[in-house]
């Protein structure tokens, strides 16, 4: 990891987010661009105003940083769509990673507009990094999402090439719902051969993620594989909070506006619901456009 890209509105959250962006940099020897995009849709003044105290801020977010990091860290005021500005600026930075923070979680907002980082990763093609905790040194583990995509194998691929789950013990996570076991208690299968038929279909998802995430794609052999008879958001979550990972790591299908708003994505309700740092590695970053 070469250049991170770190998008601030000056709130708390973003706060917190800087903390992994700094920690990320110092670790990696990357440059950092701390980036204020002030949106131009208001009246000229107080665009000129407001871009006058973003770069005060800035300078100051810079001076308090450790030196090491500081000596490679460029302030940046930029005007226009703030989601596109972002997206415009990591392309124009090549930058390796997009740092942001947690949303602030307003359901009926977040339907129509989406989150944040939902936003960014629409618009931009490079991974983005949506961080929630203060970072008080690497992460200690990563939780990584199979759905047997080519957006599942290719974030694995660029998590790697990143540096993100260098050493981290791996938890491959497979999220599905038992059709066979509910057709079999609806028609009032005895309980023992329900059992039997979920552990057959158990047995053969583990074979399946194993063959999906070998050791030469991971770099290592997972610490375990996780088959959940879950929604994906819900296996993940669960993974996360049964361990001591920090990290969750999943691809983006690309699903357009209406696909969205009609079905969703997994990669947005991990967004809104997981708590800990969340990697979500859009389709363009993870076919290297």
């Amino acid at each position: 990891m070469r250049s991170i890209l770190f998008a601030t509105d000056f709130s708390t959250r973003s706060d917190i987010a800087l903390t992994r962006a700094a920690e990320l940099a110092a670790r990696f020897d990357a440059g950092l661009v701390l980036l204020h995009v002030v949106d131009d849709d208001q009246p000229a003044s107080d665009v000129v105003t407001f871009a006058n105290i973003a770069e005060e801020r800035l300078d100051a977010m810079c001076r308090a940083l450790p030196r090491p990091v500081r000596v490679r860290t460029c302030p940046l005021v930029a005007r226009g769509d703030p989601f596109a500005v972002i997206a415009g600026v990591a392309e124009r930075e090549q930058a390796d990673l997009v740092v942001v923070g947690a949303h602030r979680r307003q359901t009926l907002r977040d339907v129509f507009t989406g989150t944040t980082a939902e936003r960014v990763i629409r618009t931009g093609s490079r991974p983005v990094l949506m961080a929630s905790s203060p970072a008080a040194g690497p992460h200690k583990g990563a939780v990584i999402g199979v759905d047997f995509s080519e957006g599942s194998r290719n974030a694995v691929n660029a998590a790697r090439s990143l540096g993100l789950i260098e050493d981290l013990p791996i938890i491959l996570v497979h999220g599905y719902r038992s059709v066979a076991k509910a057709q079999m208690q609806f028609v009032n299968i005895d309980s023992e051969s329900i059992v039997k038929q979920v552990e057959t279909d158990v047995s053969k998802l583990m074979s399946a993620v194993s063959a999906e995430m070998p050791e030469a794609r991971l770099g290592r052999k997972p610490e375990r594989i996780a088959i959940i008879d879950a929604d994906p958001c819900t296996a993940i979550a669960q993974s996360v909070e049964a361990t001591s990972a920090d990290l969750v790591i999943i691809g983006a299908r690309g699903l357009n506006a209406v696909e969205r708003l009609l079905i969703g994505s997994v990669a947005d309700a991990v967004l809104r619901k997981i708590t800990c740092d969340v990697v979500v590695i859009p389709p363009a970053a993870a076919s290297g456009k």
